[in-house]
Parts: C-alpha cells; sequence; structure tokens
C-alpha cells in the first residue's frame, strides 16, 4: 500500500471520540454499528431490529501506512473534494495491487478528522452490498417498514437511501473493491445511468475503488481517477519507510524497478525485510532471491487480495465469469513481450491471437483484449491511434510466464507468430530499423531459446551501430547454442566467430585478436579449413590482424582466403565480396595504396550490379575508393567523393549513423589533404562531440577524431594547441590500445613533431609520456 506522504493531520475536536476507541468497540460487539461522523451518539450503539445485516464498517484506517508515497496530487484534489464536493462520483482504478483502498482510506481519515460523516462500504457481493447501503439508510432515518419493503422489492432500495443520503451534507461514502461493477446495479439499471446506487451529488462525495477503468462503464457523470505504477524514486521511499537498514536509497530503487512500483509488492517486500527472521536481510538480496524463489517471495499473504502473484487471478475469474474467458489465454501470451515496455497494437494480429483463444474469432480477441484494459491488466496510451501501444506490468507479466509449463508451449509459440509476421524481411537496411528496435527487447524473451530469430536483430544493431547492443544479444546467442549443441558444434563455432567480430567492433581489437586465435584452430579440427564457418573465423582473424596493426600478415591471410571463397562460395557471393573488399583494403594498408586503389574500384562496380547501389556493402566499398583515391595520390578527387557519399549516407543512415560519422570524418581528412586545414579543423570540432555521444569517449573512433583535430589545429597556424592536444590524448591511447600499437606510435611522434615546432622541448613533457621509450623508440 502505497501513495503520498502523510494526507493530513489533526483533532477531531469534540464532536467526536477516538477513532481507535471506536475501532475496539466494533471489534467487541460485531453487531454494533460503530460510524465516523458528526451527532451520531444517539445512533452509535441502536441495534438493526428489522434484519440481521453485517454491520457497516468504519475504514479500516489500521490498514494504512504511517506514509503514502507517490500520490500527493491526487490526495490533495480528493481533500479539497471532501470540503467542496463537484456532483461527479470518483473512480480510483487500477491493476489490483497498485494502492487504491490505500489512497481511499487516507482520504477517510482526513475526512474523518475534518469532522465529516464517513461510511466504507465493501462491494463484496451484491447481497451484501445491499444489506450494506440499506442499513446506511436506516441509520439515517429510514424507517423499518421501509426496508423491509426494499428488501422484498416492493419499494426500489436506492431510492430509498437517496431520499434520506440526499438531505445530508457533508459526507463521504467509500465504496471499496468493486472489481466487478455489476454489483452496483440495481434495479437491472447499470452504474452508467447514474441513477442506481451511485448517483451524481454535491451533498456529499462518493468514492468507489475498481479495476474497471473504461469511462463507458461508469458514464458521463464519473470521474476516472487511474492508480498507478510508482516511480523508482517513490518505490524506494516505500521500502526504506518499511525497511529503513536494508541498504541504501540506490538499491531500494533498484529493487523498486524490479517490483515494477507496485504498490502490494513493494510493502510485501518491505515487510519481510523488515522481519528479524527473514532469510533476505537486504534490499539487494530480496532482488536476487526472486530470481528463484519469486513465487514464493510474492505468493505469501493472507486473503486472495493480499497476494501479490494471486491478486491478478480475481480479475481473470470475473471476467471469465462475465462470458470472456479468452481473457486469460490473451493475458498468457502478452506475458512472453517484455513487460512495462511498450506493445505496439499494430502487432497484435486479432486472426493470429484467435488461434490461442479456442474457438474464439478474431472479433473476440479484440474483446479479450478489451477487457484486459478494463481491468487493468493491460494498459493502453496513445498520441494517435496508429501510435497505440498496451503494455503488461512487469510483475503480471513474469508471474504468468512462471505459471507456464517448461514443454511445449502454445502461448508463447504464438507471441512469436506475432513478432515474425511483424519483423521485416532485411534487419540491414535503415528503413526497417525503427520497427527492429521497438521489437528488440520482446525478441530477447519470445525468442531467447531461437538463435536464428536473435540473429536477425544481432544484424540490425550491427548495420545501425549498437555495437556493445550486439555484442551482448551475441554472446546470448552462443549460450544458447552451446547449452544445446556443445561449444565445438558447427553452429556454435560460427557464432563465436561472429561475437569476435562484434568484440573488435565495439572496440576491443585485442581481445577480439584472442578470441580468434583460439577459434580458428578449433573450427579447422572440428569442421576442416575450408568450411564456410573456418573461413568466417579466419576471415576474422585477418581483419583484426591488421586493426591490430598488422597490415602485411592481413593482407596475406585475405589473399589465402578469397580464392577458397571463390571456390566454395562462389565469385559474386556476399561473404566473397566481403574478403575481397578486406583483402583491397589491407592491401592499401600495407604500402601499396594504387592498386587497393584499383580493387575497390572493380569491387564497386560489381557491388552496384549485384546488391544495388544504396546497399550498406556498396556505400562502404565506395567509402573504401574514396579513401585510397586520395592516398594513392588525389586528395582533391578523394575529398569530391566523400563530399557526394556525405548526402547518400545521411538519408539512408541517419546523421548519427557510425558510418556516416566515418564519412564526415574522412572527408574533413581529405578537406585538410587537399589544401584547407582550418576547414579541416572546423569539421572535426564538430564531428567530434557527435562522435562521442554516439560511441563513447575512449572508442577508437573517437581517439582517432581527436588526433585528427589536433593534427588540423597544428596545420591551421596553432602548433601550441596541438601539443597540447596530443599530450592529452597520448596516455588514452596507451591505456585503450597499448603502448606498441602503431597508432599509439603515430601520436606519440605527432607529439613529438608538434613539441618541437611549438617550441617545447622533451624535457618539458617527457615525464608525462615516459621520456625513455620515447628516446629508445624514436631517438631526435
Amino acid at each position: 500500500m502505497t501513495g503520498a506522504a502523510d494526507a493530513g493531520s489533526g483533532d477531531l475536536g469534540g464532536q467526536r471520540q477516538d477513532v481507535w476507541a471506536q475501532r475496539d468497540a466494533f471489534t467487541a460487539a460485531g453487531d454494533i454499528h460503530v460510524h465516523l461522523g458528526r451527532d451520531d451518539s444517539d445512533r452509535k450503539e441502536r441495534r438493526h431490529e428489522s434484519f440481521a445485516a453485517p454491520a457497516l464498517l468504519f475504514p479500516p484506517v489500521g490498514r494504512l501506512p504511517e506514509r503514502i508515497r507517490g500520490r500527493n496530487a491526487l490526495l490533495n484534489r480528493l481533500g479539497r473534494l471532501v470540503d467542496a464536493p463537484d456532483g461527479r462520483m470518483h473512480v480510483l482504478a487500477g491493476l489490483g495491487g497498485t494502492g487504491k483502498s490505500a489512497v481511499a482510506l487516507r482520504v477517510s481519515e482526513l475526512a474523518a478528522r475534518r469532522g465529516h460523516d464517513v461510511w466504507w462500504v465493501p462491494a463484496l457481493d451484491a447481497s451484501s452490498l445491499r444489506w450494506s447501503l440499506l442499513q446506511l439508510a436506516q441509520e439515517l432515518g429510514a424507517g423499518s417498514a421501509e426496508v423491509d419493503a426494499a428488501l422484498t422489492g416492493r419499494r426500489d432500495p436506492a431510492d430509498l437511501l437517496w431520499r434520506h443520503l440526499g438531505t445530508r451534507t457533508g459526507w463521504l461514502l467509500v465504496i471499496d473493491n468493486a472489481d466487478d461493477i455489476s454489483v452496483l446495479e440495481c434495479g437491472g439499471r447499470p452504474v452508467r445511468d447514474g441513477n442506481g446506487w451511485l448517483r451524481p451529488t454535491t451533498a456529499g462525495l462518493i468514492i468507489t475503488t475498481s479495476r474497471v477503468s473504461d469511462p463507458r462503464n461508469w458514464g458521463r457523470n464519473t470521474q476516472i481517477h487511474p492508480i498507478g505504477w510508482l516511480s523508482n524514486q517513490d518505490g524506494a521511499r516505500v521500502l526504506l519507510d518499511l525497511a529503513p537498514h536494508a541498504g541504501s536509497r540506490t538499491t531500494a530503487q533498484i529493487l523498486s524497478e524490479r517490483l515494477g512500483g507496485l504498490a502490494l509488492a513493494l510493502h510485501q517486500a518491505g515487510s519481510h525485510l523488515a522481519s528479524p527472521f527473514a532469510r533476505e536481510a537486504t534490499f539487494e538480496g530480496y532482488a536476487r532471491a526472486l530470481e528463484s524463489r519469486f513465487a514464493e517471495l510474492l505468493g505469501a499473504g493472507g486473503r486472495d487480495r493480499d497476494v501479490v502473484t494471486g491478486t491478478w487471478e480475481l480479475s481473470l475469474d470475473q471476467l471469465a465469469q462475465n462470458d470472456v474467458p479468452q481473457a486469460r489465454d490473451l493475458l498468457r501470451v502478452l506475458a512472453w513481450f517484455m513487460g512495462a515496455l511498450p506493445i505496439p497494437v499494430w502487432l497484435l494480429d486479432h486472426e493470429v491471437l484467435a488461434g490461442i483463444c479456442g474457438d474464439a474469432s478474431a472479433e473476440k480477441a479484440g474483446v479479450g483484449l478489451e477487457a484486459l484494459r478494463s481491468v487493468g491488466l493491460i494498459e493502453t496510451r496513445s498520441a494517435r491511434r496508429s501510435d497505440t501501444i498496451a503494455v503488461v506490468h512487469p510483475l503480471v507479466a513474469e508471474a504468468v510466464r512462471l505459471q507456464q509449463s517448461t514443454g511445449e508451449n502454445p502461448w508463447r509459440e504464438t507471441a512469436a507468430t506475432l513478432l515474425r509476421r511483424a519483423l521485416p524481411e532485411d534487419p540491414v537496411l535503415s528503413q526497417n530499423w525503427a520497427i527492429y528496435s521497438t521489437l528488440l527487447p520482446h525478441a530477447r524473451i519470445v525468442f531467447a531459446e531461437d538463435p536464428d530469430e536473435l540473429g536477425k536483430f544481432v544484424r540490425y544493431l550491427e548495420a545501425s551501430g549498437g555495437y556493445e547492443a550486439a555484442r551482448a544479444l551475441q554472446r546470448q546467442i552462443c549460450e544458447c547454442l552451446e547449452s544445446e549443441h556443445g561449444r565445438n558444434d558447427a553452429a556454435s563455432l560460427l557464432a563465436r566467430a561472429v561475437l569476435a567480430d562484434l568484440t573488435g567492433q565495439a572496440g576491443e581489437v585485442t581481445e577480439a585478436l584472442h578470441q580468434l586465435i583460439e577459434l580458428v584452430p578449433a573450427s579447422e579440427e572440428a569442421l576442416g579449413p575450408e568450411h564456410p564457418h573456418t573461413l568466417v573465423a579466419r576471415a576474422s582473424l585477418a581483419q583484426w590482424t591488421g586493426e591490430a596493426g598488422d597490415a602485411v600478415s592481413a593482407r596475406d591471410q585475405y589473399a589465402e582466403i578469397v580464392p577458397i571463397r571463390e571456390m566454395v562460395l562462389g565469385a559474386e557471393h556476399d561473404e566473397t565480396l566481403i574478403s575481397r573488399a578486406n583483402l583491397a583494403y589491407c592491401t592499401g594498408l600495407a604500402g601499396d595504396p594504387a592498386e587497393a586503389r584499383d580493387q575497390f574500384a572493380r569491387l564497386v562496380r560489381i557491388r552496384e550490379r549485384v546488391s544495388g547501389p544504396e546497399h550498406l556493402h556498396t556505400l562502404v566499398d565506395g567509402l573504401n575508393l574514396a579513401r585510397w583515391t586520395g592516398e594513392s595520390g588525389d586528395p582533391t578527387a578523394a575529398r569530391d567523393q566523400f563530399s557526394d557519399l556525405l548526402p547518400l549516407h545521411e538519408r539512408l543512415l541517419g546523421a548519427e549513423h557510425p558510418r556516416t560519422l566515418i564519412t564526415r570524418a574522412n572527408l574533413a581528412r581529405w578537406t585538410g589533404e587537399a589544401g584547407d586545414p582550418a576547414a579541416a579543423r572546423d569539421q572535426y570540432a564538430d564531428l567530434l562531440p557527435v562522435r562521442r555521444r554516439v560511441l563513447g569517449p575512449e572508442h577508437p573512433h573517437v581517439l582517432s577524431s581527436t588526433a585528427n583535430l589536433a593534427r588540423w589545429t597544428g596545420e591551421a597556424g596553432d602548433p601550441t594547441a596541438a601539443y597540447e592536444q596530443y599530450l592529452r590524448l597520448l596516455p588514452l591511447y596507451e591505456r585503450v590500445l597499448g603502448a606498441d600499437h602503431p597508432r599509439t606510435m603515430e601520436v606519440r611522434s605527432s607529439l613529438t613533431r608538434w613539441s618541437d615546432i611549438s617550441g617545447y622541448g622533451r624535457e618539458d613533457w617527457g615525464a608525462s609520456v615516459s621520456r625513455e621509450f620515447i628516446d629508445r623508440e624514436h631517438p631526435l
């Protein structure tokens, strides 16, 4: 139970006895009506002689925590309405366990302290509600004969109540847990008509708590107040209120997020941790225990409404009784999507969902989804109809998934079918990235045991520049395959090669080499040296050998791979063309830029014909053609080629895609090489913060842009600034790439150069960059 800070204090005044004394009286004599209100001394012990109904309950304020967190605005508004009703009925609506009753209790306590009449009526069923409300009518002055007439159907019971209730002012009536709103009907009149048990009035304030949030059920005279999940900050305060010694605010926020900000779950966790006999003593320990003891920890409690994992079953049971049994199966499907994250409504194909709902039609699938929304088991949010999303609470999703069998699972397979139908065919094309991005978190759960489907998302992440995320997802694929087939199975070996490649792309070149040096012989032994998967590993080893600074060895390795791939896969197979591109690249790095230029010129023509002019690989080969054109002695042509390529990359990939940023970096470089160092400097100055934000401050591409900014700053006439920039940069290169990496050595050499030009001698900076090493490797 949670909500806001304390919502009111004060004295009941001389008009009433203490609340707790009244509670004790009720406890001692269950047939005595205990009423919180003004001028009730003549009725406090009146017995109901006309019928033996359960006594009206005063608000069970003993349930309230010391503080209610996260509901300040709502409590303040309802507090004002207690004193000045607006003529509308007010419904606190939300998922079971969000703390609706706690909010109503706090308002009841506040109203009582201000001297208002307060009545609290549980909506257990239609019969008990009728008994309680007629008992209230009798307390307000209705005669026994009138009550008997209402009980026997000779008089409308709601009219009797309102004939007496409407004449009084300054009261609060709370009807709690009206989850089946048919209970609130009177004489066959639905609640939305506003002429039954619930009626708009300015005489007092009516608050109803319910899981039903659809305004169409309540009518135009009702204000719905959604009671949602608490923020991580407010959830942490709840936990710390209950268990202040269980950890820090940070660890409390982490646990709150894990529990989805659900009030009942937070209260249960905090109470558990407050016990000296609990197995867990900290927020961190409780979060860890949820991984193995979820059902035990969140399934504890007394009544069904107090059990976190069982509270939602009440709603599903109610929907089944209301002829919507398909809602349960639909929730079992939705539970396989990531809780708390958007599920696009367009993803929920009703024809597919109908297949899981027995004989239900596609129309009934829609009815079932609407029913889940109406009781808060899913939420919907939208700016426009086409943007509507559904959200499942994370604990609901997890609990429902855990209830499902580990064998054949039709609900998970239905979720997988929905995703497969929604995914575009080619994850590399930029126009498909928005859909892949939206569905990625759901795919992690739905396809957790399907490496092929997860592989599509890895390719999307790699193409879109999300190397770290791609690497993490590929690691999940490796674990899945190795668990099922073993470490040296063909599929596992290929997955390991992809993981090594992504490790290098994420900037960890040395780690990528270590993985590949171990992988290649294992693949050759298990599959043979010419197996396509072995060739993938060998190609990756050649690539990262070159990236590590040994261009000659990389070129020679690719020279061996290309003819094998042509023989095994064909001359124009995508993998063959990639190997040819890498051979050309390493040929240039090894000292023959003109040959690299010519190889890329031939390759671009093939790529345009085979893959199309706007394919990602065609664009990459075009970049390399421009680069080696410049390296072979024509910087102006290189600059112009990069200038032509940049708008194409921005249109197809986006302005901040890593490959677009590579194009910008090369345009800046060749602008400088073509004779305009000041423009090059300015372009790098604009590029660097973008690259740092996209890739991270120590990514090799960021370091490269930093080095180039320093270079062109010096070339533009400020050698001192260039020296200072290189001086700060060298330790980063040494830490990230290593002291012996060729690029680190280039930075060290550049530092020496700008030190001399700017007038700073080695004595001024030698201590900062290890003078002994420089003297030994680069004698002056």
